[in-house]
């Protein structure tokens, strides 16, 4: 599997010394465990990300959803996570028009058309040479700013821009009202933020009333009715701080 952008970065990674003979190795074992679908969107990924660095747009463009809670498991844990996430089969970001036209003219698009549903977002499907097709929910930025604030996480060793875990899980929490995946990526998160020494205070407190409801109702059913819970989740003291905290606002 050859993906150039990506390739390239790795090379001249190399070459300033950022990168080693054994990283390479590492990232190559590490891709080589990824299975189907996973192992190509997650090549379109870092290939995308290391074509708008290229084109000094990498301030322009952020992933969100599932990808984002991969790289956020990437964290945490390292690129030997993303064998054992749950794969997704698209990839979902924001991004200014000046990045849309660059993916636009380094890809061969087989669809590009406007959601019927949601303003400013177009569909792409997308292929690079000798790969699969990849699908691309964009999402164009406001004006006035993101719609989401980012950080940047290296995956496989290209830096990638992506959602803050607190972003992800606002936008997940009411997808995972009906959805088993969505709780389990707000597990994900939380045991990121924890991970990272975010209080639950400062969890429940970048929520709006709505959300840290929602988030309660989740939380309950994490410490209460699940048997098993992720291992890549949050303690179990933590689970209960935050159902407590968000208890006061219920």
């Amino acid at each position: 599997m050859v993906f150039k952008n990506r390739d390239d970065l790795l090379q001249a990674r190399m070459e300033n010394l950022e990168l080693t003979d054994a990283d390479i190795g590492d990232i190559i074992r590490e891709q080589n465990k990824v299975q189907e679908p996973t192992k190509t969107i997650i090549g379109y990924v870092t290939d995308i990300a290391a074509l708008l660095k290229g084109y000094r747009l990498d301030q322009q463009y952020g992933i969100f959803g599932g990808y984002a809670v991969l790289a956020q498991l990437v964290s945490r844990f390292g690129d030997s996570v993303i064998s054992a996430w749950r794969g997704s089969d698209d990839i979902d970001m924001f991004g200014t028009m000046d990045v849309l036209n660059a993916i636009r003219s380094s890809y061969t698009v087989t669809n590009d058309r406007p959601s019927p549903n949601v303003s400013d977002k177009v569909t792409l499907k997308v292929f690079a040479p000798d790969e699969a097709e990849c699908k691309i929910d964009y999402v164009f930025a406001k004006k006035s700013g993101q719609a989401y604030q980012t950080e940047v996480i290296p995956v496989l060793g290209v830096p990638i821009v992506v959602s803050k875990p607190l972003d992800l899980v606002k936008a997940k929490i009411e997808l995972a009202q009906g959805e088993r995946k969505q709780l389990a990526d707000v597990e994900s998160l939380l045991g990121v933020l924890e991970y990272r020494r975010t209080s639950v205070d400062n969890v429940s407190a970048a929520l709006s009333t709505p959300l840290a409801r929602q988030l309660y109702q989740h939380v309950v059913k994490l410490t209460d009715f699940e048997p098993v819970r992720l291992t890549t989740g949050p303690s179990l003291k933590y689970l209960r701080d935050l159902k407590q905290e968000l208890k006061s606002r219920t």
